[in-house]
């Protein structure tokens, strides 16, 4: 998915809660790989539980325009559009973008349901 396909479903979720925000790239780029880098853990992982090598949160994970490719798991994107759209409405709507951040943790909790404690570094401190 890229930068701007994620902007995009956080401005329906948005839309859909009644908060409609005003169309600010910069912005919407600043605030995604805000919430990109809060739930980085979470993707890392996910990668771990699927067996693949975690990748370190720098400079080139960062997207800076809306054709760059987010380099989070996939699974993660709904949790992802979730704190998205939060973080767009909390200004002007902070209930709501409250609520929204709740929707963000649910997914959360999902993903985490499906991600074994057995794998990558956890069994590693099982066996230590």
């Amino acid at each position: 998915m890229t930068a701007g396909e994620m902007i995009i479903a956080a401005n329906e979720i948005t839309a859909a809660a009644g908060c409609a925000v005003e169309d600010d790239e910069e912005r919407e780029i600043e605030l995604l790989n805000l919430c990109a880098a809060e739930l980085w853990g979470l993707s890392g992982s996910v990668r771990e539980a699927k067996g693949l090598k975690r990748i370190d949160y720098g400079g080139d994970v960062r997207v800076t325009k809306p054709e760059d490719e987010m380099k989070t798991e996939e699974e993660i994107y709904p949790a992802l559009s979730y704190y998205l759209a939060s973080a767009l409405v909390m200004p002007d709507a902070p209930i709501m973008g409250s609520l929204l951040r709740e929707r963000g943790n649910e997914a959360i909790c999902h993903i985490r349901l499906s991600v074994a404690p057995s794998v990558g570094r956890i069994m590693e401190a099982y066996m230590i």
